[in-house]
């Protein structure tokens, strides 16, 4: 996840380096959320949807990218259940 956030920073016009980004922050946050601790996971999958965000402002007609965003959503959204909390 380091390498990947040194990159995109690097080379912030890279959107490979961003999506990249997200798929390790929501595998980390996957990693959190099986080990028992969903609030660890939250700020990963903010950032992860944030990145996904950016991407779809970047790409709108990119079907895939709107995907991603709704799965980093997604997860968002299940971690916010688990704390008992609402988006």
């Amino acid at each position: 996840l380091m390498l990947r956030r040194s990159m995109m920073a690097a080379d912030p016009a890279v959107l490979q380096y961003k999506r990249d980004t997200t798929y390790s922050l929501l595998k980390m946050g996957e990693i959190w959320v099986g080990d028992g601790d969903p609030a660890a996971a939250e700020p990963l999958y903010l950032e992860a949807v944030a990145l996904r965000t950016d991407l779809v402002g970047a790409m709108p007609d990119d079907i895939f990218g709107l995907r991603d965003l709704s799965i980093a959503q997604n997860m968002l959204a299940a971690v916010y259940l688990t704390l008992g909390r609402s988006a």
